[in-house]
């Protein structure tokens, strides 16, 4: 396994010219051999060597006992350890954000703050082969079947040539004593139903899968950096003034034209575009004319052979939309401020489950019955159901289902009396305009 570390730390470069290094330690098995080996070789590369553990929160004594056994590690062969503690559930009530990922970016921003050098995370060959096939089933790019990169930015990867079962191995060849997180077993979870179902069933066709995955990923990530390289050129011709030249997007062979207009939008509305949002973008470059809603009330216009993104007209809501069921009710919509929206919310509760972010409303609105394969993301309990199961699990009668309101736009479902908002139209912190839904 040694070999295989000191393979990916040559081949990467990761280490070159770098006087200090962090390992980012949770208490796993990953971390835990990470660290171990990383300190054997510290005198080989000249290197001074710290660990980093960030406390959670959200497992109770189980947390505890992972610092403890990484303060005790640590001291055990001589690693400088800073751990500091972040409460989660509270970080992700205030962002808005799922537990999972307010976890990721307090991770990251405790690296960023204590690293005095390069980072070094226990990501391995079967993390990443998971990461791919996770990304594979949301319908991911050429990117996302790159996997996780073993360099990225100041982070490294010295594990990625690693599989999890080289890691659990060499952790008992050497008496390495480790934590094991009792969620990681729970299949509610995306990542976990891959890791325990989807990658064992792989194993059974190739048990060498996990280094097959990561060969694959290597070879697409080379391809990856050269229609970047490409794309990059073609955006530099493209660009006029804050504008795109749309003869020259027209030009171009779909595959860069679509990663020009990707970085042209990432640059205007700071937000990674949808592939919606790109194919409605490229339609409108063929026929050089028209304009579209994007995200955060942005639009996209041709004018003059001149492809641009800008804040929209604020469009008040000044129409009000009915729903006539058999119970006669009524809706209409008023379009308040977030700030607006806070104050009345502390008066009246229910609001939370009658607003959505306004801003996030692509192309045009309608109340309706719900459809077959209409799907709701639920942000509080981090799972898409389809309306179908909601109704099921909520024991509507059937009868009863074509009266339930149901607001959808050109993407989906937006909102969902009874259930609140899908999670993309969920208000948050980050929201600035809330459409609120009232009865009438």
């Amino acid at each position: 396994m040694i070999n295989s570390v000191v393979r990916a730390i040559e081949k990467f470069d990761m280490l070159f010219g770098t006087p200090n290094v962090t390992v980012a330690l949770s208490g796993g098995a990953d971390s835990m051999a990470l660290l171990y080996i990383l300190n054997n070789l510290k005198e080989c590369y000249g290197y001074n060597l710290q660990a980093a553990h960030l406390n959670h929160m959200l497992r109770g004594a189980e947390s505890d006992s992972d610092e403890n056994l990484v303060r005790k590690t640590c001291e055990k062969i001589g690693v400088p350890l800073i751990v500091e503690h972040a409460n989660i559930i509270v970080a992700s009530e205030q962002s808005g954000e799922s537990i999972e990922l307010a976890a990721r970016n307090a991770r990251y921003d405790f690296f960023e703050r204590v690293s005095k050098g390069v980072t070094a995370t226990a990501h391995t060959a079967s993390d990443s082969m998971e990461t791919v096939i996770f990304n594979a089933t949301r319908g991911t790019g050429l990117k996302g079947l790159c996997g996780i990169p073993a360099v990225r930015d100041s982070y490294i990867r010295p594990l990625i040539f690693c599989t999890r079962s080289m890691v659990e191995q060499y952790c008992t060849e050497n008496g390495i004593e480790y934590c094991i997180d009792s969620t990681n077993s729970d299949i509610k979870y995306s990542r976990n139903k891959i890791r325990h179902i989807v990658v064992p069933a792989l194993r059974k066709i190739n048990p060498g899968a996990d280094l097959c995955f990561a060969a694959m990923s290597d070879g697409l990530r080379d391809d990856e950096c050269f229609l970047e390289c490409c794309a990059e050129k073609a955006y530099n011709d493209a660009l006029h003034g804050n504008a795109l030249k749309v003869d020259v997007l027209n030009s171009l062979h779909k595959s860069i034209c679509s990663r020009v207009i990707m970085k042209y939008y990432e640059n205007v509305v700071g937000l990674s575009a949808q592939r919606f949002h790109i194919n409605q973008i490229m339609d409108l470059c063929k026929k050089q004319c028209g304009t579209v809603g994007v995200q955060k009330g942005m639009t996209a216009k041709i004018l003059d052979r001149l492809l641009s993104i800008s804040k929209a007209e604020q469009k008040e809501p000044t129409q009000e939309f009915y729903f006539e069921s058999e119970n006669c009710t009524f809706l209409r919509f008023n379009l308040i401020s977030y700030e607006n929206f806070i104050k009345k919310s502390k008066i009246n509760s229910l609001l939370l489950q009658y607003a959505i972010d306004y801003d996030t409303i692509c192309g045009n609105t309608i109340i309706r019955s719900k459809k077959v394969g209409d799907k709701l993301s639920i942000r509080q309990r981090n799972v898409t159901k389809s309306l179908k199961k909601l109704f099921n699990e909520a024991k509507i009668d059937v009868d009863m289902r074509n009266s339930v309101p149901v607001l959808a736009d050109d993407i989906g479902v937006l909102w969902v009396e009874g259930f609140g908002a899908d999670k993309r139209a969920a208000v948050s912190i980050k929201t600035n305009n809330v459409l609120v839904i009232e009865h009438i």
